[in-house]
């Protein structure tokens, strides 16, 4: 006996029937049974062995275990799942990610400030990333007027002044390209080269500012692959899904069938054996739970509480 364990018996009102064994179906209510072990010896112990044991294995049980066992493995299984998840977001490579697509969106303020979050890129060449990362928000951005101009949906103070000629010369000037490099180029095709621009750039900057982690690529394509991450990336995610879905069935089967009761198997159980077993309902036990009856979770709560002091 422990002074503990004397103060959960104590929540529980049955301090004077220590030394025992509480044995709880729904912690969320007020009804328990007890089962002394005044004088308990080796027929004791082997008692509650096989008390348990039937209980466990009896057929009645079988179905509800079996669910409970299904819940209990997949929920371990997502656990898993959620850390190598976590893992995953926080490593080089998803922060290499993250930030190629903001370039790749053309969102350079954002794919500055992102990079700047990151603690291994304080040698970065700021200059130059900015330049190129302005870059390729403008070859985005002259993609977005040609296809505003193609599909008609330029906004109204542009509408009258652009036409393809001008367009061509925008994505000339931009490329630094010899004239008769775009001139047999449809807008499509001035498109097609302003993304291969984006790319080849989109690779050189994310190179330039994660070089330390390319260390092992071969540095004269400078190709960023970072295919593999993201399709196990991908297969953790649906992984994930797949177990959660999996667990909300399994807990809607768990509601939909009888809860095995372990009071009356062990009534049953010392019946057969002319022993004599209480069972108690929590009537004023002490609450930290204000305005509320209290509930056996209520009061294995305050006896854990008590026991990590």
């Amino acid at each position: 006996m422990t002074y503990e364990s004397d103060s959960v018996a104590r929540e529980l009102g049955i301090l004077d029937k220590l030394p025992c064994l509480v044995f709880i179906d729904d912690p969320a209510s007020l009804n328990f049974t007890l089962m002394p072990l005044k004088d308990p010896d080796k027929q004791t112990v082997r008692d509650i062995r096989e008390l348990m044991s039937n209980f466990i294995s009896a057929p009645e049980h079988a179905s509800y275990f079996a669910t409970l066992r299904e819940f209990h493995s997949a929920k371990t299984q997502r656990q898993k799942v959620d850390q190598s998840l976590y893992s995953f977001k926080k490593s080089p490579l998803m922060e290499i990610e993250e930030c190629k697509n903001f370039l790749l969106n053309g969102k350079s303020k954002e794919f500055r400030a992102r990079l700047n979050r990151i603690q291994r890129t304080e040698s970065v060449d700021w200059k130059t990333v900015r330049i190129l990362s302005d870059r390729i928000a403008k070859a985005k951005y002259l993609i977005k007027q040609i296809q505003d101009f193609t599909n008609g949906t330029l906004p109204k103070n542009k509408q009258g002044k652009l036409s393809e000629s001008i367009l061509k010369k925008k994505v000339e000037d931009f490329l630094q390209t010899p004239s008769e490099f775009l001139k047999d180029k449809t807008l499509e095709g001035c498109t097609v080269e302003l993304e291969g621009f984006i790319l080849h750039e989109t690779d050189n900057i994310l190179f330039l500012a994660f070089r330390n982690e390319f260390k092992g690529i071969d540095l004269a394509g400078q190709k960023i692959d970072i295919v593999g991450p993201k399709r196990q990336m991908h297969e953790l995610q649906t992984t994930d899904k797949r177990l959660k879905s999996l667990e909300e069935r399994l807990l809607s089967d768990l509601a939909s069938q009888m809860r095995p009761s372990f009071s009356p198997f062990l009534e049953d159980y010392y019946k057969q054996r002319n022993k004599q077993i209480f069972s108690y309902k929590l009537q004023n036990a002490a609450t930290t739970v204000t305005n509320k009856i209290p509930t056996l979770l209520d009061v294995i709560s305050k006896g854990l509480e008590l026991m990590n002091k």
